[in-house]
């Protein structure tokens, strides 16, 4: 019969992590004040939304800096992250 469901008897994939940053971030933290990049060779699109994402979930801790630059050579955009240090919080208000 044509439109005919077929059913898998199968438990559904486990679910994943929040966030592909969860387990980077707390490294990052430890390096207070060095950048980290965290993607490189993405579409502007691409390092645009992701970057929004990473934005959202550090957020509530203003130490947090997040920028999406075009790489050297021209291969596409990266994500740079950094836990900022007390100075560097000083000068960036």
């Amino acid at each position: 019969m044509k439109g005919e469901i077929e059913l898998e008897w199968e438990a559904p994939p486990e679910k994943r992590k929040k966030s592909v940053y969860e387990e980077v971030l707390p490294e990052i933290q430890k390096r207070r004040g060095q950048w980290a990049r965290v993607r490189s060779g993405l579409s502007s699109g691409s390092a645009s939304s992701a970057t929004q994402n990473l934005r959202k979930q550090v957020e509530r801790d203003p130490a947090w800096e997040v920028v999406a630059r075009r790489m050297d050579g021209g291969d596409g955009y990266g994500i740079w992250v950094r836990y900022r240090s007390k100075e560097q919080m000083q000068e960036a208000k």
